[in-house]
């Protein structure tokens, strides 16, 4: 218990310490207006109770000399109650300004941090490669956040409860002193039987934390069977094979399951913790009597035992509090200190050791030298000693049957991912030595699965050059390669036309899409451009005609990804992959002659397309 409370101190002293530098990293000035307004509105309660105590005091002075006529209003104003009268109504309506004001400042502030907490986030994504981004362990994280009972918005939430436990501190302290100096015994009864109402708290908020680690594998289930509900594709997948009263059914077995061992836990939870507040509270009751006691049996001060009262009812409130606030926060806290010190704690799983910043003049050649390549946290090796050589300006082809390595091969090229074993040299560098960032701008590629964000036709283009001002001229270019122009012709908005519903735009089939991200990713420009599939969606001849403009290309590296190996003959080199190793490469007659899987690719291929 006592190596348990000690974790809990220290988990949440550093959530705090994280907290309050997230606050004054990004919001300075309200913060520490807020904890200004927090300690003044403490010493406020606490001089209301001294008022109270005097104005008490008084009147029982008033009333122990009895009056023959009522009293006058100069006499009330010239008495001794009338200014403690005063000054507690000056007090209550500083109250009411400090209370509005402080809800004013603390609505500002959660709006700043939540701007800030979002752009932190993003820059920390940002960060990121592909490798990570696809990493078990960022995946876990992910979940783990997801499952917070605020999620991404612990960090603003955890700022906000921890200013606010500050004025319980606050109590803490001030009503604490105040007893001390008048009865110390009254504060050493109070706090030591809260003493198993801490323990007891902490208790509780371990074990539903424990249960909610033991619970994320089921949480990460529900998460994929809810998918079918979300996304437009999936639900009409669903609804195609009848899944979704299965589904619905499987969500519901997972809730089920998950409910049952949370209320389990806060069953047990409750009958821990409800004896210890009773504990608790006897000793405040302890406190009440003998102090009522004591003031009747030596004819006392009511004023004085007003202020004893109230002293001694705020610090129970206050360690009731705070015990309380770190127990409703222990998730928060540990989600704090788990954003923190693991999510941004992520760093790329790539190493650009002695990093350079190329400027080529052209396509460089490319060398792959005996490349093996294993996905992170993955044994199986994907590519086996792969070696071969795409010469500049030059139109090279990969073909291969699904799960030949293609994909994998593409990601490596563009720097996704490092070899496992062996070396990709671009001219005389090593890619490793590279960052991905800078590759960028020497090599692109149009994938199979892309995105499209719903900006107009034109800035869409040319958004993969966003940090550029739009050239409308290399926009138009672009869409003619990706036969996109006829559809942007029958529009009457044309290049200034809305993607997407959300903004009362318009939607594109699936090859429309695919020619816009191909004018996309062809505005690029730079000077190695692969595509993967590239006409995955098109139609035949619209295909064929893509498939002349890009072997067309002078000054540009065409890497073309196909599993249509016909498409493949124009090309300058073929390399040909089989479970992860290359077994033939060359040019198509080359091939042809060898009677090798290309030959047998291509036979099948032809056969498959004089079929459709």
């Amino acid at each position: 218990m006592k190596k348990r409370l000690l974790d809990a101190i220290s988990t949440v002293q550093k959530a705090s310490r994280y907290s309050f530098a997230f606050c004054f990293r990004n919001n300075r000035k309200d913060t520490i207006t807020i904890a200004g307004l927090i300690v003044a509105q403490t010493l406020l309660g606490y001089v209301m109770i001294l008022l109270m105590g005097e104005l008490i005091s008084s009147i029982q002075l008033q009333l122990t000399n009895p009056r023959q006529s009522p009293i006058t209003l100069k006499e009330f104003v010239g008495g001794g109650y009338f200014l403690p009268v005063l000054m507690f109504i000056v007090a209550l309506f500083i109250e009411i300004v400090l209370q509005k004001f402080r809800s004013f400042i603390v609505q500002r502030q959660r709006h700043v941090l939540r701007l800030a907490n979002n752009q932190e986030m993003n820059d920390l994504r940002a960060s990121l490669d592909i490798a990570r981004k696809r990493s078990k362990t960022y995946d876990d994280i992910e979940k783990k956040i997801d499952e917070l009972p605020e999620s991404w918005g612990t960090r603003i939430s955890f700022a906000g409860e921890m200013i606010e436990s500050l004025s319980a501190v606050i109590g803490l302290v001030v009503f604490g002193i105040s007893l001390l100096t008048t009865h110390p015994i009254y504060v050493c009864i109070i706090l030591a039987m809260s003493i198993p109402m801490v323990f007891a708290e902490f208790a509780a908020v371990s074990r539903m934390w424990k249960l909610s680690l033991e619970l994320i594998p089921h949480h990460k289930r529900r998460s994929v069977l809810q998918q079918a509900f979300f996304g437009t594709t999936s639900f009409l997948q669903g609804l195609m094979f009848n899944q979704l009263p299965t589904l619905s059914k499987q969500i519901k077995d997972n809730q089920d399951h998950v409910l049952k061992s949370v209320l389990e836990a806060r069953w047990q939870n409750l009958q821990i913790s409800l004896g210890a507040y009773l504990f608790a509270m006897a000793g405040l009751s302890i406190v009440l009597l003998h102090s009522v006691w004591g003031t009747l049996s030596i004819g006392g001060d009511l004023g004085a035992l007003t202020v004893i009262i109230g002293s001694s009812r705020r610090l129970q409130s206050s360690i009731r509090d705070i015990v309380l606030q770190i127990a409703t926060q222990w998730q928060s806290a540990k989600g704090m200190v788990m954003i923190e010190e693991e999510y941004f704690a992520l760093k790329p799983l790539l190493s650009t050791v002695n990093p350079v910043d190329p400027e080529f003049t052209g396509p460089p050649t490319i060398y792959f030298n005996n490349v093996s390549f294993s996905y992170p946290d993955k044994d199986v090796l994907v590519l086996r000693n792969v070696s071969f050589t795409i010469r500049p300006r030059s139109k090279v082809a990969i073909v291969g049957t699904n799960g030949s390595g293609k994909s994998s091969l593409i990601g490596l090229l563009l720097r996704h991912y490092d070899p496992t074993s062996g070396s990709i040299h671009i001219g005389d560098l090593n890619l490793n030595n590279i960052a991905p960032t800078v590759w960028s701008k020497t090599a692109c590629a149009l994938l199979q699965n892309f995105a499209i964000m719903e900006r107009t036709i034109g800035s869409e283009i040319a958004s993969s050059r966003l940090e550029e001002s739009i050239d409308m001229e290399k926009v138009r270019e672009s869409a003619s390669f990706a036969e996109f122009t006829p559809i942007v012709d029958g529009d009457p908005k044309g290049f200034d036309s809305q993607i997407g519903t959300e903004f009362d735009g318009r939607e594109f089939s699936g090859g429309e899409e695919q020619r816009l991200a191909l004018a996309r990713a062809k505005y690029r420009g730079t000077p190695i451009f692969i595509l993967d599939e590239p006409d995955a969606k098109l139609d035949p001849e619209a295909s064929e005609r893509l498939m002349d403009k890009i072997f067309a290309q002078k000054d540009t590296t065409m890497i073309i990804v196909t599993q249509h190996v016909s498409r493949a003959k124009n090309a300058d080199n073929i390399l040909v992959l089989d479970n992860g190793e290359l077994v033939e490469s060359g040019t198509h007659d080359e091939l042809l002659s060898k009677h090798g899987k290309y030959s047998s690719l291509l036979t099948k291929d032809k056969a498959r397309l004089s079929i459709e």
